[in-house]
């Protein structure tokens, strides 16, 4: 797909890879034989679509895989160098993403180093993942002021603030 999330099949792609007929009209289906509009929108991402030429005296028939070939970026990341607690982390930072289609931004890992006396400094990595499997991660460091108390129970597991809740740590 292209830059506007679809790709159009025009009969010249099947010509140039040896398909040779004149006055044809081309027809795509879906493997269950269900007509494919044309341009073929992201909708039909990794799957096989039936192209068919088909002329007065013969047909040529091609599988087309539609594929993503452009992956989402991360131009960068904005939110507070330093945070007072961990409560609702990835709603404090806006990624700027470059993306032609649909794609979803998951914070993929953290972690907590340093003893707290004064600063704990947190490395989040942030991960996009767009329709067609394509990802791009970028890790940015912050640091963790302010806080009353860190306690790991169990280990997987802190509270920071008097007023948090026990968050999960992604590991």
């Amino acid at each position: 797909v292209g830059e506007n999330c679809e790709v159009e099949i025009i009969p010249g792609m099947m010509l140039a890879g040896g398909c040779v007929l004149t006055n044809y009209q081309l027809s795509l289906t879906d493997q269950n034989g269900d007509p494919v509009p044309n341009p073929v929108t992201i909708d039909y991402i990794n799957e096989t679509i039936v192209a068919e030429l088909i002329a007065l005296d013969d047909t040529c028939t091609t599988n087309i895989v539609i594929d993503d070939k452009f992956h989402p970026v991360i131009n960068g990341i904005s939110g507070p160098l330093t945070i007072s607690c961990l409560n609702n982390l990835e709603q404090q930072f806006t990624l700027d993403v470059t993306e032609n289609c649909d794609y979803l931004i998951e914070m993929s890992d953290i972690s907590v180093s340093g003893d707290g006396y004064p600063i704990y400094t947190i490395d989040m990595i942030w991960t996009v993942i767009d329709i067609g499997g394509n990802q791009d991660s970028e890790t940015i460091t912050v640091e963790l002021e302010n806080y009353w108390d860190i306690i790991q129970w169990p280990q997987d597991y802190v509270a920071i603030c008097e007023e948090d809740l026990i968050l999960s740590l992604i590991h």
